[in-house]
């Protein structure tokens, strides 16, 4: 087992239902949506998910965050409609599971060749703001891949939808995704703003 990519075989989600949820309350189309938001926005009965979706940029101190000053730990919340969700049931499972503290959720629907990589959606890459994150694979084809490289050592690996979350370390290791043309890769993932501890990540790699 790579310590980049741990699958979380105690849990098996049921993906229907999220995919259920997020079809009825976020109706996502293509591209990225974020799902949680800041606490000010979180009880709106008519909150537009398409808020949120990236980031503008990076301010002085390093920290991540849009021009209306929200930062990306903030948007932890969520909005009215999926509280109590079966969505957060399994977020706030798998968090207490890990020993972390909320996470900002996000979901990516991404076709391979609609964007400016054309067969790669995201060129290598590392995410230092948020050491950690949470992939469940909603829906993806089986030629679509996850790439990551340490030093001169390059890994593929495809991630199927068969409702086991995976654990990836982002910081520090270089990243991609494998997107061919015409192909399509469906996430929802956790993106948690502290790191893992040692101990729970040995009982992880020795599972």
């Amino acid at each position: 087992m790579h310590n980049f990519y741990i699958p979380l075989t105690a849990f098996n989600i049921d993906l229907a239902r999220i995919k259920y949820e997020l079809a009825k309350y976020v109706r996502p189309k293509s591209g990225s949506y974020a799902i949680t938001t800041s606490k000010e926005l979180a009880n709106d009965p008519e909150y537009d998910f398409t808020q949120f979706r990236g980031i503008t940029h990076t301010n002085a101190n390093g920290v991540r965050e849009f021009e209306t000053g929200e930062q990306d730990t903030d948007l932890i919340f969520y909005p009215l409609a999926l509280q109590g969700s079966y969505l957060q049931e399994v977020e706030q499972s798998i968090t207490s599971y890990l020993g972390l503290s909320s996470p900002r959720i996000r979901i990516s629907k991404f076709i391979g060749g609609t964007s400016v990589h054309k067969n790669v959606y995201l060129d290598f890459h590392t995410d230092p703001h948020t050491p950690y994150r949470v992939h469940i694979a909603l829906d993806v084809m089986p030629n679509v891949y996850w790439k990551f490289k340490t030093g001169e050592q390059e890994y593929k690996i495809h991630q199927p939808a068969d409702g086991v979350p995976v654990l990836i370390e982002v910081a520090a290791t270089a990243h991609a995704v494998d997107i061919p043309i015409g192909h399509h890769r469906y996430h929802i993932w956790f993106q948690y703003h502290t790191p893992v501890s040692n101990e729970i990540l040995n009982r992880l790699l020795n599972n």
